[in-house]
């Protein structure tokens, strides 16, 4: 992924454009989670998967703590309960990796797994992101007794607060193949997305506890990247959308 795709999910993320429909809303946990329709080109056919988004605010974490619990295999290895397993196929530059994913979801849904390329970025306004969306790897081909899910996106924006907390704006357009119908996934997104925001938020509560009884004073986390400023990063990403 280049600076355009960065951009592209940033804005994509805090977009207003009167597509979302709001599916679940919590005001206690400034928890509001929306979802609309995927966006196709004339003559293209869909998933019929819709896009979810949620929108969070957390007064007791900072962004650089959620991202590097986003980031540290060896903690989701503690805490990711459905987690069959999680292995780094490839590393691609400072800002991109190939990875295999395998998850076990309720009974009777079959196990999943995924091929997925991940990027990331800090930048030097507080604010990171992760992304992700399906590849295909010949390290990593379909495993028998697992369906082959294709993230077509996913992404987490983590914006800084006033009061040194989190905004978090995750982003999800999930096709998990098989025989799960769209409209039973649709109608379930108001009751599994905020189960797993708030799993997200304890588990990042404990990470930097866990991280400092696990990671050496100087261990250097191979996901940390020079941060970049937006303003410059914006005018060379318009240039490329100009050409």
């Amino acid at each position: 992924m280049q600076l355009p795709d960065f951009v592209k999910l940033r804005d994509f993320a805090g977009s207003q454009d009167g597509k979302w429909t709001n599916v679940y809303e919590d005001s206690q946990k400034a928890l509001l989670v929306e979802s609309r329709p995927e966006d196709l080109k004339p003559g293209e056919k869909g998933t019929g998967f819709n896009i979810v988004r949620a929108t969070v605010q957390w007064d007791d974490i900072n962004p650089e703590t959620l991202f590097n619990t986003l980031h540290d295999a060896d903690y989701r290895k503690t805490w990711d309960k459905k987690m069959v397993e999680g292995r780094d196929i490839c590393q691609l530059d400072y800002r991109n990796d190939i990875g295999y994913y395998a998850v076990r979801p309720p009974w009777p849904i079959s196990q999943r797994d995924f091929c997925n390329m991940r990027s990331w970025m800090e930048s030097t306004n507080g604010e990171y992101i992760i992304m992700n969306h399906s590849v295909d790897h010949a390290d990593c081909p379909e495993r028998e007794g697992f369906v082959r899910a294709r993230s077509i996106i996913t992404g987490y924006y983590m914006i800084p607060t006033h009061c040194g907390g989190t905004k978090l704006i995750f982003i999800s357009h999930t096709d998990p193949k098989g025989y799960i119908p769209a409209w039973l996934v649709n109608n379930l997104l108001g009751k599994v997305i905020p189960d797993t925001i708030t799993n997200l938020h304890d588990c990042a509560l404990k990470y930097d506890t866990w991280a400092s009884e696990n990671h050496s004073s100087d261990t250097k986390y191979k996901w940390r990247t020079p941060k970049i400023d937006w303003n410059d990063f914006t005018l060379e990403v318009q240039d490329n959308y100009d050409d």
